[in-house]
């Protein structure tokens, strides 16, 4: 399966909500989710071209496998594989045999959003630092860049520092 999204900020969430009102957007569900990312020794989430994840929502965790990204833009397309998985702890611990570290615990307040058959999600991770974000994602490239679009001086794109804060707590 493939992962076609953007990664977006905002500096200003009434505005943001204003627009999602405008266009008629309607909230489709909203969770916590806990992920642990994995990774070869040395990889930072900046560096690692494959990632593992452990991610638990509802008590229910799963296993996925994110590939590089296949674009230069700011649209990311990469494949994605999801696995239900029984025990978060048992899985860790074949990871690490397997030689993988965890690169990033984090905690995330998910809102999401359906905006012209996409989905908009409003990301405001909680731990290890407080980061918010907004990710965009769509069957398409264009259908994400046209959803974009409709955000235009509201959403902007995220600078390469913009998790800077996540990777400071992480160390």
């Amino acid at each position: 399966m493939k992962e076609i999204e953007i990664k977006l900020k905002y500096s200003n969430e009434n505005a943001l909500r204003h627009k999602l009102k405008e266009l008629k957007a309607n909230p489709t569900q909203t969770y916590e989710i806990i992920d642990c990312y994995y990774g070869k020794e040395g990889e930072t989430m900046k560096t690692a071209e494959n990632l593992l994840r452990i991610r638990t929502k509802k008590g229910v965790s799963e296993l996925t496998f994110k590939g590089k990204k296949e674009t230069d833009s700011n649209v990311w397309e990469r494949v994605e594989i999801n696995v239900p998985v029984g025990d978060h702890e048992k899985m860790e611990q074949i990871l690490k045999n397997l030689g993988m570290k965890r690169i990033l615990k984090n905690r995330t307040l998910r809102e999401y959003w359906n905006v012209q058959g996409s989905e908009l999600g409003i990301m405001k991770i909680l731990e290890p630092a407080e980061v918010d974000f907004v990710e965009i994602e769509g069957k398409s490239k264009e259908d994400v860049e046209k959803v974009t679009k409709l955000f235009t001086g509201v959403l902007e794109p995220i600078d390469k520092d913009h998790f800077k804060k996540l990777d400071e707590a992480n160390k």
